[in-house]
Parts: structure tokens; sequence; C-alpha cells
């Protein structure tokens, strides 16, 4: 039923590409500020937030919506925060299971497959929120969704089984990867905050991060057995809090700046020449997709842990996003090592992305 879905949308991406190839990306008026106010409204849609407006994605997206909460709520949009995440809890409860994305007829389906960050993401959502009563109304369900979690994604000794998930690299195909390990973590800490189920509560996360993937410069991408540092890899045990040592967190901003993660602006997934990483075949429509390419969700979250350790270079990478939000007139997705944005013959980077919320806080 899911790639009947997927097809779908697929179709749908097919045809947006040639639209944007024949009219361009739309504009919106004023500075960087004011674009992203413009797009953050526009991503409301009465009854959830769209991951973008007009673009690829007028879905609900666990993952996108989970970074850019914090920033919503920030931002005010408190109750249109809280009707999302009625709106996805309640979708998702009919259809008994949690998945990736929730396409515009309210049906929910798994990109490729099941991603251990939908639930993840959704907690961490749903905590930041503070909305005791939603928890308790869902919480018969959220505990069952745990469950699900636990025996699908988590190894006997915590870490997370050497198998495909769907995560923020759909394509990737890692083995136990350093990403999956901090949704892990995360599950953890907010069924705990949450009141919740917690079968993950035995496991130290910090220590299985320290003794399986750190290098002493960086964190390793999986445990393949490959060595190429990656751009999530590095940027999510800062941001979720996994890593709290300054020492180290500024051990990983060197190390994926001396390898040019951040390079023309944050961030690559991988250096440009990394030929190690092992994809999907589903990336045959969409080239290069999630390995040297520049990624705004994650540079956003990579800047958030910058902002800990070095306030002075996390406003020089906020500087370069405004300067090419207002060249484009537009929050595009993703671009090409040399800054342009993302093409395939199948695939056009989106615009009008939700993460725009994350400009306006960081800025």
């Amino acid at each position: 039923m899911d790639w009947l879905i997927i097809v779908s949308e697929g179709v749908r991406m097919f045809k947006r590409n040639l639209r944007i190839r024949k009219k361009g990306f739309p504009q919106y008026k004023g500075n960087a500020e004011q674009v992203c106010k413009q797009i953050v409204d526009k991503c409301w849609n009465g009854k959830y937030f769209e991951t973008s407006y007009n673009g690829n994605y007028p879905e609900f997206y666990c993952r996108d919506f989970g970074m850019a909460t914090r920033a919503l709520l920030k931002l005010g949009h408190k109750g249109k925060v809280r009707k999302t995440l009625e709106y996805a809890l309640s979708t998702f409860k009919k259809h008994n299971r949690i998945t990736t994305t929730i396409n515009p007829k309210g049906k929910p389906f798994n990109f490729p497959t099941y991603g251990p960050d939908s639930l993840a993401f959704l907690l961490h959502s749903i905590f930041l929120l503070g909305d005791k009563n939603l928890v308790e109304r869902y919480k018969i369900f959220l505990n069952e969704q745990v469950k699900i979690f636990f025996n699908k994604v988590v190894d006997k000794n915590g870490l997370p089984k050497k198998k495909h998930f769907s995560s923020m690299k759909d394509y990737s195909l890692r083995k136990a990867s350093c990403y999956n390990l901090c949704m892990c973590y995360v599950v953890q800490k907010y069924s705990r905050k949450l009141g919740l189920v917690n079968p993950l509560k035995k496991f130290d996360y910090e220590k299985l991060l320290m003794k399986y993937y750190w290098t002493g410069e960086y964190f390793l991408d999986d445990l393949s057995g490959k060595t190429y540092i990656s751009g999530d890899a590095n940027t999510l045990p800062l941001w979720t809090g996994l890593v709290k040592d300054k020492k180290i967190m500024k051990k990983v901003v060197s190390a994926i700046r001396k390898h040019k993660l951040d390079e023309p602006f944050p961030l690559r997934y991988t250096k440009r020449d990394n030929t190690e990483v092992d994809m999907h075949w589903l990336e045959i429509f969409a080239k290069d997709w999630e390995r040297h390419v520049l990624w705004l969700h994650l540079g956003y979250l990579y800047i958030e842990a910058v902002a800990k350790v070095d306030k002075k270079l996390s406003k020089q990478y906020i500087q370069r996003y405004e300067e090419h939000i207002e060249r484009f007139k537009n929050h595009l997705e993703v671009f090409e090592p040399d800054g342009k944005p993302y093409n395939s013959r199948f695939f056009y980077s989106s615009d009008s992305m939700l993460w725009a919320a994350n400009y306006l806080i960081l800025k």
C-alpha cells in the first residue's frame, strides 16, 4: 500500500520538476527575514504545518516538523503546533502506526521504510508543546508505539540494529548508524519525560556512543567498518544533547571544518570525493541526493550546536544563509556542492520550506 502512495507522490514531484524548469522558483518580496516569515505563514494550511508550501512536500513529516517545532513555538505559533500534533496523532492512531509521513489526503506512509526518527521527532515535538492533556489522550497509543520502536530498532546491547531504516538519509544503506543511535536516545529521553513506557531506560547511550562511534576526532557514520566523516553523524549527538562535553563538541566542529563539510555553507552529508556510501536503488531518480550535497535542515541543527561553543562562527553561518535566501527570494531545500539548487532529471530542489522558522530564531 505504501508503494502506491510513494509512486503517486513521485509523479507529483516530477510534474513540479518540469514546472520549476520552465518557470523557476516562486519569489517573495522583502529581505531574508520578511521572506521567511511569509513562508512560515504559507506553510500553515489550516489543519497542519506543511513541510513546504506549494513545493515537493505539502505533507506532514514527523522529522521536518520536529526540526522546526522549537522555532515555531518561539515565533508564537503554539496553537498551530498543537493543531498539527492533534492532526498527526489522530491520523496515526486511526491507522494504528506512526510513519515518516502523512500525505495530503490524510494517509500515513513510510518512505522508503520504517524510520526510527519518526517516533523520536514526534515525541520531541510533543514534549516541547508541553500539553499534558494531549499526552494523556494518546498515552496508550504512544506506549504501544514505543514498544514497537524497541522491537524493530533496538538490539540486545542497546545499539540500533544493523538493517536499513528510513532516516534523514533515506537512501543511505547504513549498519547501526550513529543517527539511529541518537534516535534511540531521544526516544529513551522523552519516554521518561512524558511518563511513557520506557524499555530503553537500561541503556547508557552516552557510553555506547563514545565506545562504538567516537574516533577521537569525529563520530563514525555507522558500524560497517567504514571511517568516512558525515554531517548528520556529527550533528545529531550534539543537537540532541547526547554529547554535553564542550571539548568533544569543539573537536567535532573542528573536524567538520577540516573536511570542509560546512562549505560553501552548512552542511554537507559527506565529502565530495567520498565513494564509500552504499545507496538504495531509488537513488537513480535523484543522483547524489544524499552524498555530498548541502542540506539546510541539517545545517540549522548544526548551527544550533555550534552556537553552544562558538557564537561568532554560528553568526557567520547564518549570514551565509541570509545571502542565499535573499539571492533566491525564497528558502530552498538542498544545494549542489557549488551552491546551486540541486536538480536531477526527475527531481528539483523544493522551495518554501518550513525550516525557514529556524532562520528566524537563529537570526
